[in-house]
């Protein structure tokens, strides 16, 4: 019995015995959850802590980068893949003229003629499928004010941490005036390389033509003594004939040769230079009545002093490279006119700036190759026929021009005729003072320049940038009319070259017509005037300029055509 009171007693104690404990054992695993939780929180405090002074660092750093590239004087961009700007610095914004909040955003190929756009997205597409770095050089971008900057930049492939590409980064400078100063240099050294190959040349025959002479007076000297007793044998005779007449061949290829080596200057006086076009012109094509003359004479030419009969020969062998150059006949446009020539002009030909009388005589022919306007002024060359030692060609032109103290060139593209400009001074009591650039000639207007000769583009550029235009260029006709259709509201005047690879000039000014029927457009060219620019005037060009520019035509003639524009159109008909 009692036993079993025990044992009840026992089994009625248990279950509080067994709570007591599951209460021990849940506090003490709260007790370590707690502490275990503890421990997690301390580190995860720890991991806190150290992002939070990772970010910081990040953060110090990032602000210490782009301190970096804002300092840096190279401007700094970087893109999504499509090209649009997501952050740029300073520099950059100071290079194109626009602000951070008008560039970031945008396209970077709404700054840039649509040429340099394809060429750029070229470049980016290649930098995406490779994932190396490209250098790119010489491309164009618009700056704020309208002209035409020439960059330089480095661009970069980004990626996020999953090496998945995200955007572009790149660098880019501004290298305008260094490629402008390059070629410059390199216009005239190869100017004043051809004119020290022209003078050596010149040299070379001076001595040759004495030496020649020489030979020429022996063998006329005796020739004389036989013709004073005449043999009685006709045949004999007959061979002495022969002989006289290759000796006066020979004495006149000695003269050419002197005139060559800029020896042959004899008696010079006032000349009125339009006379002498006259008489020259008729007198040959009295004998070449297949080309038809088209004269251009400035009524009040300035007198200079020259050999009438050199220049004379000098006209005769430029009408005679026309005559060869145009078999089947052609048009043969003659001018006269006064210009001052600055010295950035003269300088390359060792001349004086001052004014001078200039001579344009231009064919309708095929016109010359790269190789053959190098070598036109060589002794005997002829780029129509094949060489014949029986005169110097224009090789004499050249050193009669010279001997006077002038300048000769030549410009012509192939199929498109060929132009002689020749300048002589005139005399100097008739010389006025270099012409005084006004006011008038100055501007604040947006002026596209359309010509696929950099060099000329780049002169043209930079004499209307002096006088306060914003100037836009384009290299061929199809960027000409893309960027007048995009920019028209902006551009005031177009100054159009004539030929160009894809368009020539009439088929451009009839395109930016269609656009702009109001459309001012001054024709430019290296030819003198012909039926093309004659055509493009008809068609309602306002004015026409001869390449190269000289900066206070051109300057003028752009004034001139914009203030035409405030003039009431039946004004304009009036005085046209």
């Amino acid at each position: 019995m009692e036993r079993h009171r025990m044992a009840k007693k026992r089994t009625q104690c248990k279950p509080k015995n067994d709570t007591a404990y599951a209460l021990k054992m849940e506090v003490q695993a709260y007790k370590d959850k707690l502490k275990k939780a503890e421990k997690e929180n301390a580190e995860l405090r720890k991991t806190i802590e150290k992002e939070r002074k990772y970010k910081k660092q990040l953060a110090h750093n990032d602000e210490k980068y782009r301190q970096i590239i804002e300092s840096i004087q190279e401007g700094y961009f970087e893109s999504d893949l499509d090209g649009r700007i997501t952050f740029c610095n300073k520099a950059l914004c100071d290079i194109s003229g626009y602000t951070k909040e008008t560039l970031i955003g945008t396209i970077f190929r709404d700054f840039t003629p649509p040429r340099t756009a394809r060429a750029m997205q070229a470049v980016f597409g290649k930098v995406y499928k490779s994932g190396k770095d490209a250098k790119v050089s010489n491309y164009e971008v618009f700056h704020k004010k309208g002209h035409t900057l020439i960059i330089e930049f480095d661009a970069a492939l980004v990626k996020n941490q999953e090496d998945l590409p995200i955007g572009f980064r790149g660098v880019l400078r501004d290298v305008s005036k260094q490629v402008k100063a390059a070629e410059k240099e390199l216009r005239i050294r190869n100017q004043l390389q051809q004119a020290q190959k022209m003078e050596a040349l010149g040299t070379l025959a001076g001595g040759l033509a004495h030496g020649f002479n020489n030979v020429l007076m022996a063998i006329q000297g005796n020739l004389s003594i036989m013709r004073m007793n005449p043999p009685r044998n006709p045949t004999m005779q007959k061979h002495l004939d022969r002989i006289n007449q290759s000796t006066e061949k020979g004495s006149r290829l000695a003269k050419e040769i002197l005139s060559f080596a800029k020896v042959g200057k004899y008696v010079v006086m006032p000349t009125d230079l339009n006379k002498i076009l006259k008489s020259t012109s008729r007198m040959f094509m009295r004998s070449n009545n297949r080309l038809q003359v088209h004269e251009i004479y400035e009524k009040k030419l300035r007198p200079t002093r020259v050999d009438r009969v050199q220049i004379g020969q000098v006209l005769l062998s430029l009408y005679m490279n026309a005559a060869e150059a145009m078999p089947e006949g052609g048009d043969l446009y003659l001018q006269s006119e006064n210009i001052y020539l600055d010295h950035v002009y003269t300088h390359p030909f060792a001349s004086d700036p001052g004014w001078y009388v200039k001579i344009s005589v231009t064919d309708a022919g095929p016109g010359l190759n790269e190789e053959a306007k190098r070598r036109i002024f060589e002794p005997f060359f002829s780029p129509f026929r094949p060489i014949r030692y029986e005169g110097l060609g224009l090789a004499a032109a050249y050193g009669t021009i010279k001997s006077h103290n002038g300048i000769i060139n030549v410009y012509s593209e192939e199929g498109h005729g060929t132009t002689f400009n020749i300048y002589l001074p005139v005399l100097s009591k008739e010389s006025p003072s270099e012409p005084v650039e006004v006011n008038l000639n100055k501007g604040s207007e947006t002026v596209l320049i359309v010509d696929d000769d950099s060099l000329a583009s780049e002169i043209g550029r930079e004499i209307l940038e002096r006088q306060g235009y914003r100037v836009m260029m384009a290299e061929s006709g199809t960027e000409a009319i893309e960027i007048y259709s995009d920019y028209k509201d902006q551009i005031n005047l177009v100054l159009l070259d004539v030929i160009m690879p894809d368009l020539h000039g009439d088929q451009v000014f009839l395109e930016l017509k269609k656009d702009n029927p109001n459309v001012l457009v001054i024709v430019a060219s290296g030819y003198n005037v012909n039926r093309q620019i004659t055509t493009m005037l008809d068609y309602g060009c306002v004015d026409f300029i001869q390449k190269p520019f000289q900066s206070q035509t051109l300057s003028a003639k752009v004034r001139m055509a914009l203030d035409r524009e405030a003039i009431p159109p039946e004004v304009v008909r009036l005085i046209s």
